[in-house]
């Protein structure tokens, strides 16, 4: 990432404010893919939900067969089973399918832009910025949104979609089991939000120190002959060494503050699955439905994994 761009976060607008607000420039830049956005959604979202749907349908066949239940009555559900994961194994592809085509489409509109940019300012403008930060610009900064638009956008909606609809069907099944979900699956979705600051100061470090670390290692590449003739080998390699080192140290804080936030996260997602396990379970045993308690178990767990995966996403 170009020291420009890397600096662009210190900005005081977009400092402090909401996710949203801050996504709204990048989804901007979606233009014409827009309908591959809504297919890598859909696509998403059959994927997690015929996930939870087996889940909980294997579920119920164990429980059916731990209370001895004859061949003939479990296999209506075995055939539904087989039906929900045949899916399974192409809904992924092509969800990425998807997400990728239009990543990479969007980054070819974004590199002509750019490009065209600095057409236009050519040449007065190059003169006064290193090799090394534009190549940085042209390449690293524009392949960095490809994290975004194939790995981000589209789980963040299904992260909303998925557990919604999932407590609504819990709900069918007792009114106070999406009473006990929903708490945890606030609290999951909030917690990158706790860190924010430290995770904003902590990531621009990362981001700056990269940057600068790549425009060093390509001017030092492109001047070599001057390194060579004035024999600054060594302390060139001790500049570059220094700067490595600053970098190695702002991705260890990073990751030990993400590494704290996974560490709450899995916890929370227990805490909430436990707190539906024992609500599933005192329901069953007041109606004397043993079999309900599994598959209701098994729904609350897989409805924890979208808004997991988007917390993981946003603490990076």
């Amino acid at each position: 990432m170009s020291a420009a761009v890397a600096g662009a976060a210190t900005v005081p607008g977009v400092r402090g404010r909401g996710l949203v607000w801050r996504l709204r420039p990048l989804v901007t830049l979606l233009g014409r893919h827009r309908r591959l956005l809504w297919w890598a959604i859909l696509s998403g979202t059959i994927n997690q939900l015929i996930a939870i749907a087996s889940a909980v349908v294997g579920a119920y066949l164990v429980s059916r067969a731990a209370l001895g239940a004859s061949t003939d009555e479990l296999q209506p559900w075995l055939i539904a089973l087989v039906v929900l994961i045949v899916p399974q194994t192409i809904t992924p592809w092509v969800e990425s399918m998807f997400a990728h085509v239009m990543a990479f489409r969007v980054l070819v509109d974004i590199r002509d832009t750019v490009h065209e940019a600095f057409a236009r300012l050519a040449p007065g403008y190059l003169l006064e910025r290193r090799t090394g930060d534009l190549g940085s610009a042209v390449i690293g900064d524009i392949e960095l949104l490809e994290v975004f638009f194939a790995h981000t956008l589209s789980p963040l909606v299904v992260a909303i979609v998925v557990p919604f609809a999932a407590a609504v069907t819990l709900g069918f099944v007792h009114w106070s089991l999406p009473l006990v979900l929903i708490p945890a699956l606030a609290v999951v979705a909030t917690v990158p939000s706790w860190l924010q600051r430290r995770a904003e100061t902590q990531g621009r470090a990362v981001r700056e120190c990269a940057a600068e670390v790549g425009a060093e290692v390509v001017d030092a590449i492109q001047g070599l002959r001057e390194v060579l003739v004035f024999d600054a080998g060594t302390r060139e390699l001790e500049r570059l060494g220094r700067i490595g080192r600053l970098l190695h140290r702002a991705q260890l804080a990073h990751g030990r503050r993400s590494g704290i936030e996974r560490a709450v996260v899995d916890v929370l997602v227990t805490l909430g699955v436990l707190a539906v396990l024992l609500t599933a379970a005192a329901l069953a045993n007041r109606r004397h439905d043993r079999q309900g308690a599994v598959p209701a178990r098994r729904r609350a767990g897989g409805v924890h994994v979208p808004a997991v995966d988007d917390a993981r996403r946003q603490r990076s």
